[in-house]
């Protein structure tokens, strides 16, 4: 019988056959499956939950059925995640997320036990363990798969009813990811629902931190194999001098900046919880209570003795090694001999640290507080990040765990992802915020994110995958910064970052080189439980085994994150976009094992696709198409894996003429929602405002000045390269400061705002990724006139931002930034930016692709 991964891979006269006759199939860039896998089944993984999981049982035969395919004109489905079936709609949404692969369960019972329930080739339901899409089903009848599998003998998991997550079955849903209305690939990229999901459970899956107990499993099963048993002979060398090892617990724990600031004694207790982390590790791995008793031995002795941390601000990195001992309470919580009240003990010491992390109102606190602000480097909050959700699940505190899974998606200081991943280079290379300040610093932050993302895929929910595999592309882009080729390292890709009293200009130099405990955790993720391929992670994997902690990372990473590869069907994926002057830069996701991409052209949406570059899969996945015509243009990329051809990622398209993307006219002069005239469907939301007289007889909304608004859609311009932004506005707030006419981005960090009258009495137009502090501002020579109507034009090109009144020109800047850099967006407004309004009417908003010249956006005023 072929295998999966060979049954899946077809020649290339077969691929562009497909591609010329029904378009290029709309496979599921997202966590979910490619459409039309076989089903893949096989052992069940072993839940806590009371209840036996969906999986097969162990010792179960996996079905041999393939997954239904949707009917012929089948509905597009609304699930982003998945792929398209016959006579299904074109994908009109970017895939975003990871790579084929099962989603983990975002329901506390989602988790498998090692039990009963056979593989039966059931069509169209997701991977054991996932999230079902809320598609809706094809007209046409689907035909299930015709095996069927044998029925374990397992029994249900003991224990908490919230189950464990599997992390290897590929998922078989089989719908269409179509958005509604939004054609546009440049607007509302889409991503599993699993990356947005907060916490749901009453309680947490135990244990549920870095570690489940089906990854204990695996490691006890391949202790004798390639690389476990490598990595289970550094744990071993360590443990050895346990007999010799004692608790140095003390009442008080201090870390300062400097020892003139006063004395420090972390040290010690970072030693204790690097001791008691192995301990813990070799009970599970090898059932020898020697080891657990050790590892009780430090949690009592600390619980017991701990009462007061200290320093200055440098008592906020104290966050490192909390998260850390929580993972020891985690595992250890399992042990016959960790009492309810050793449990409790050591639950109650651990809010010290809670405490000081999050704050007890959500507000201070070490996260939220002043003392990492956007101006401190992100490992500060990183560092409080993997510290609240830590003792969130050890303490079952769900609204700490999620207060800090928010913050990592959306906050404004540098713990957020889109600060600490600062800028995205062609190939999918994220530039980190401490890249450029030296290289031992921002190897901890590429590590503690990926500590972060497991621990929340530990409990259903996918940080992994979020903004496009965000964490993954920071990680490459510092695994490549640091690995030396032939003694010399390469030349990296650099964008200035400027902060307070922080102005990067170049990749650091400094520790570039350094080896951590933090490539296995990432690599075995998404090349080895998601099949995305992770190249630069690798080569760190295949020439290191992975010692003990540091004090900032936990070790011995490949015994406990080491797993099989990824073998079931898989195509690039991520696929994105942005036009620079006419040329089109494409970047995507690899696959494991491929040897080369393909890279796929046509002008027409389901048709003509041909070849129009081959990528080796040692160069960047990159490819920037020159010579174009203005026009649209569709792509997809393709792997060749062996002697095949995978099938095709999701596709983009990418416009090079000067055309509408949005138009909100506010005709309507009643309601509270404001149509897309351009058939995309971003709609505008009027937020407490109203109607008024627009121009030649129109109507316009009107803004009062105190919050009225209109919001624009979530995520708008994220693939928007070159592009021109315009608006008719009659302002009555003449003597007012600080009035926003327009912005887009994510508040106060990433933002491309137009205000009216700055306090200098000028015009100021400004964009930033990085605050205030790293912003480009285009200021007039006068404010923007009021009390009558006046069209205002905005354009930004591959180098300048330039602002037009009238169809006139009135200053242009030098600048760097458009709003693809600014990623997904959740602030996007017109009439507001931040707390501050807009006083008067605003009519015929427009965005359009690629930057207008001075003549286009003259011709732009008089039409209109």
């Amino acid at each position: 019988m072929k295998s999966p991964l060979l049954s899946y891979h077809v020649n290339r006269r077969t691929v562009l056959a497909a591609l010329a006759t029904s378009g290029v199939a709309a496979c599921g860039g997202g966590s979910d499956g490619a459409a039309g896998s076989p089903v893949v089944g096989g052992a069940g993984g072993t839940g806590t939950g009371a209840t036996a999981g969906a999986g097969a049982g162990a010792g179960s035969t996996p079905g041999t059925g393939t997954v239904a395919t949707p009917g012929a004109g089948s509905v597009p489905a609304t699930d982003p995640t998945a792929g398209q079936g016959a006579g299904g709609a074109p994908i009109t949404a970017p895939s975003t997320g990871e790579g084929t692969g099962s989603l983990p369960g975002t329901s506390p019972n989602a988790g498998q036990g090692t039990g009963t329930a056979p593989s039966t080739g059931t069509p169209a339901e997701p991977g054991t363990g996932g999230t079902p899409g809320n598609s809706t089903p094809g007209s046409g009848n689907s035909t299930p798969g015709s095996g069927s599998g044998t029925s374990g003998n397992g029994s249900s998991g003991s224990g908490n009813s919230a189950g464990q997550p599997d992390s290897t079955a590929p998922a078989t849903d089989d719908t269409t990811a179509t958005t509604s209305g939004q054609s546009f690939k440049t607007f509302a990229p889409t991503e599993p629902a699993s990356t947005e999901a907060m916490y749901t459970g009453a309680a947490f899956a135990h244990p549920g931190l870095l570690h489940t107990s089906a990854d204990f499993s695996r490691m006890t099963a391949n202790l004798g194999r390639s690389p476990w048993s490598e990595g289970f002979a550094q744990l071993q060398s360590f443990v050895s001098g346990m007999s010799r090892w004692n608790v140095t617990a003390t009442s008080r724990v201090s870390r300062y900046s400097s020892p003139s600031a006063g004395s420090s004694n972390f040290a010690n207790f970072a030693r204790d919880i690097g001791r008691a982390y192995a301990c813990a590790l070799y009970w599970k791995v090898t059932g020898t209570t020697a080891y657990a008793d050790k590892a009780m031995d430090y949690m009592n002795g600390w619980s017991s003795t701990l009462t007061t941390i200290a320093g200055d601000h440098d008592v906020a990195l104290l966050a490192l090694n909390a998260y850390q001992f929580a993972n020891v309470g985690e595992i250890m919580r399992t042990y016959s001999g960790c009492t309810p009240a050793n449990l409790a003990a050591f639950q109650s010491m651990m809010t010290i640290f809670s405490v000081e992390a999050v704050g007890t109102d959500g507000k201070g606190g070490w996260l939220y507080g002043s003392r990492a602000p956007l101006s401190s480097y992100s490992n500060w909050q990183l560092a409080s990040i993997a510290a609240a959700m830590a003792i969130g699940v050890l303490k079952d505190d769900v609204a700490m765990f999620n207060g800090a899974l928010e913050y990592f998606r959306t906050g404004e200081g540098n713990g957020g992802v889109k600060q600490a991943v600062y800028y995205l280079h062609p190939g999918h290379l994220g530039q980190t915020q401490e890249a450029g300040r030296d290289q031992g610093h921002a190897t901890l932050s590429a590590g503690l994110m990926t500590v972060i993302c497991e621990m929340a895929w530990n409990q259903g929910i996918n940080l992994y995958g979020f903004g496009n595999n965000r964490v993954l592309a920071g990680s490459e882009y510092i695994a490549k910064g640091n690995l030396a080729v032939a003694g010399n390292f390469p030349s990296m890709p650099f964008r200035e970052y400027r902060i307070k009293g922080i102005d990067h200009t170049s990749f650091a130099t400094g520790a570039q080189g350094i080896q951590r405990n933090q490539w296995a955790i990432v690599h075995n993720h998404y090349a080895n439980r998601k099949g995305v391929a992770a190249p630069f992670c690798k080569a760190f994997v295949d020439t290191r085994v992975e010692t003990a902690s540091d004090n900032d990372l936990p070790g011995f990473g490949t015994l406990t994150y080491s797993r099989d590869p990824f073998t079931a069907a898989t195509t690039p994926t991520g696929l994105m976009h942005f036009v620079n002057d006419g040329e089109v830069t494409l970047s995507w996701w690899g696959v494991p094992n491929a040897t080369a991409y393909v890279v796929k052209r046509s002008t027409a949406p389901n048709t003509g696709f041909v070849d129009v570059a081959t990528i080796n899969s040692g160069s960047l996945l990159s490819f920037v198409d020159k010579g174009l015509a203005a026009g649209t243009y569709y792509y997809a990329v393709t792997a060749r894996v062996g002697l095949g051809e995978t099938g095709p990622s999701n596709r983009v398209m990418a416009v090079t003429a000067t055309q509408l993307a949005m138009r909100l006219p506010f005709s309507e002069n009643g309601g509270s929602t404001a149509a897309d005239s351009s058939g995309n469907g971003l709609a505008g939301k009027l937020v407490s405002a109203g109607w008024g007289a627009g121009r030649n007889g129109a109507s316009a909304v009107a803004l009062t000045g105190s919050g009225s608004y209109v919001a624009l859609p979530n995520d708008l311009g994220a693939e928007l390269g070159d592009c021109t932004l315009s608006l008719w506005t009659f302002w009555t707030g003449a003597g007012n400061t600080r009035e926003y006419l327009l912005s887009l981005g994510n508040g106060g960090d990433q933002f491309l705002v137009v205000c009216p009258k700055w306090s200098d009495g000028r015009t100021r137009v400004l964009i930033s990724t990085s605050g205030r502090d790293g912003d480009v501002e285009l200021g007039t020579g006068a404010r923007m006139a009021s009390g009558r109507w006046v069209h205002v034009a905005v354009t930004l090109s591959s180098s300048l931002m330039t602002l037009y009144y009238d169809g006139v020109q009135q200053a242009q800047v030098n600048c760097p930034w458009q709003p693809r850099h600014f990623g997904r967006t959740n602030k996007n407004w017109l009439g507001r930016w931040g707390d501050n309004s807009y006083s008067g009417r605003i009519a015929d908003f427009r965005i359009h692709h690629n930057a207008m010249s001075a003549s286009e956006v003259a011709a732009l005023y008089a039409s209109t």
